[in-house]
């Protein structure tokens, strides 16, 4: 099968662990938001802590980023850049992805229940890519 060809930037290999220094913030800030009720900023910086973890993996074994209006094209391009050995968290990456317009645009309230799903998956996935990138 052809891989889709996705919009990407060339990326200093060396600027990864930058990409994922910002994750780690975005981490520690999310669960500082959940601590105090921040149901919508804690969501919007754990869709912001997956992506910039993305960036990190993607920047490490293929030099680029995804640059695609398309949200969740930077999970196929995750599938795309890692290594045949590695086993992409893409679709805990695309849940992750898929409440950002919702979230960052949208008219209604976040809960706590949905920012607390979204929570888990941001987790699980910053674990995952924290062991990968490794």
């Amino acid at each position: 099968m052809i891989a889709k060809k996705i919009k990407s930037a060339q990326v200093a290999k060396s600027d990864a662990i930058n990409h994922l220094d910002r994750a780690r913030q975005l981490l520690a800030s999310m669960r500082n938001n959940l601590a105090v009720s921040q149901w919508s900023a804690a969501v919007i910086d754990g869709v912001h802590a997956a992506i910039s973890a993305n960036d990190a993996l993607t920047v490490t074994y293929a030099g680029q980023r995804c640059t695609s209006n398309q949200h969740v094209d930077a999970a196929e391009f995750l599938k795309q850049a890692l290594p045949k050995n590695v086993t992409p968290d893409s679709q805990r990456l695309k849940r992750i992805i898929s409440i950002k317009s919702h979230v960052e645009y949208g008219p209604s309230r976040i809960t706590e229940k949905e920012a607390r799903k979204v929570a888990q998956d941001v987790e699980r996935f910053m674990a995952w890519a924290e062991e990968v990138f490794k």
